[in-house]
């Protein structure tokens, strides 16, 4: 861990490329603000659980460069490798199916969350009147989809690797923003019509 950037800030940026792909995703959240009651308190608690996710996943990036250090880029799962170290007492030991039960659960709220993102923009887009009835038609389709871009790991580590953090930054991050921007100056008065009202 020491020297800290010890070859310069350079690597350290290209090494944030792939993460910030993932905070991206937090976007999502815009899409369930309609449905909340208390706008203000929604709004406060995402801001606070998008702070313990950032947290959360500093604490264990940390724990895991003190326990593999310099070899954790070899690992595929650097976590399930490093949670194998852990031992209290010699009781407590073999969490790797504790750690692989938070990943799975995470994982599939997370896809239920996207699924359901995806479902409701595209029925909006179409104008249809009922969001169900593209749901089994969307979810055959991002099956094949999945098999396409990714029909193995190597595949996956490349995609996510390469093509991932551009895409998922330009669609997560700079197209939502753009749309926020044109909202915001579509929403702006015309002069011209203040003008004429006032006179």
């Amino acid at each position: 861990m020491l020297p800290v950037m010890e070859k310069g800030l350079l690597p350290s940026i290209k090494g944030a490329v792939t993460p910030q792909s993932w905070f991206s995703e937090f976007f999502l959240i815009s899409f369930l603000l309609p449905y909340v009651a208390d706008r203000e308190n929604g709004q406060k608690w995402g801001m606070i659980s998008v702070t313990a996710v950032l947290f959360t996943l500093f604490l264990v990036n940390i724990s895991v460069l003190f326990v593999l250090g310099g070899i954790t880029a070899r690992f595929v799962y650097p976590v399930m490798s490093s949670v194998r170290y852990i031992s209290l007492a010699d009781f407590l030991e073999h969490l790797e199916a504790f750690v692989m039960a938070i990943w799975v659960a995470g994982t599939f709220l997370k896809i239920a969350i996207f699924y359901y993102v995806l479902v409701l923009g595209t029925a909006q887009w179409l104008h249809l009147s009922d969001y169900r009835l593209i749901v089994f038609p969307i979810g055959f389709l991002l099956l094949l989809f999945a098999v396409w871009v990714a029909p193995n790991l190597m595949e996956l580590s490349h995609f996510l690797g390469t093509t991932a953090p551009f895409y998922l930054s330009s669609v997560q991050t700079a197209l939502p923003l753009l749309l926020l921007l044109i909202a915001k100056w579509r929403k702006q008065p015309n002069t011209n019509d203040m003008r004429v009202e006032q006179s």
